[in-house]
């Protein structure tokens, strides 16, 4: 989709919930420290890997930027290599 990705209802919430988000420059999924992990959240990978389109980069810096601005100083970090397939 033009405006962002493509993602299952249970992850779109998550998103907009700001439970992860996706860094724009490198599509890996960042989680905050003191929520739910990646396998809670049933991210099953470190990273987007786009098929065919990639993402839309200023919407995917919009809601960086949200996401940043929301959680303010509170600890983030990349979803783990090791997730379960």
């Amino acid at each position: 989709t033009r405006n962002g990705i493509v993602l299952c209802r249970n992850h779109h919430k998550a998103f907009d919930d700001g439970l992860f988000a996706i860094r724009p420059d490198t599509l890996e999924v960042y989680l905050k420290e003191s929520g739910p992990s990646a396998e809670e959240l049933g991210i099953t990978r470190p990273q987007l890997e786009p098929k065919r389109n990639a993402p839309h980069q200023r919407a995917l810096q919009w809601a960086w930027e949200r996401w940043e601005k929301a959680i303010g100083e509170e600890s983030t970090q990349p979803a783990p290599h090791s997730v379960r397939s």
